[in-house]
């Protein structure tokens, strides 16, 4: 998407719908609330594609290095994921494994977006 609007858009729809799916679920007696992260992730991954499109239009070294940061620390963070999930999986917590790839795969998607606004924030 090539406009900061664009990007507020389909990030509100990805929060209505994150929200639709958890209510939904919630009023319904279901525990599969880990369906409603990945759509959460997704708005967030969107709503840092808009907040910080004025900054990353230009391609320039900042850029650069914001990703490398970003990247570098996400490799760590998710690392300490896959760490936890194995302790809790050893009879702690029951997960399937389509439960587990959902959670990891919107943990590491918000994670690295917020990282990408922490360290906007900083350089």
């Amino acid at each position: 998407m090539n406009s900061r609007l664009g990007n507020f858009t389909i990030s509100f729809l990805m929060l209505i719908l994150s929200l639709y799916i958890f209510f939904s679920l919630w009023v319904n007696g279901k525990s599969e609330f880990e369906m409603a992260f990945l759509p959460f992730s997704l708005f967030i991954m969107f709503f840092r594609l808009g907040y910080l499109y004025p900054q990353f239009k230009k391609n320039d070294e900042r850029y650069k290095l914001i990703q490398q940061k970003a990247m570098f620390y996400n490799y760590f963070i998710s690392m300490g994921y896959l760490f936890i999930f194995f302790i809790l999986g050893n009879n702690i917590i029951n997960l399937s494994a389509q439960t587990v790839i959902v959670i990891l795969g919107a943990l590491i998607i918000a994670t690295v977006n917020i990282l990408f606004m922490i360290f906007s924030k900083i350089y």
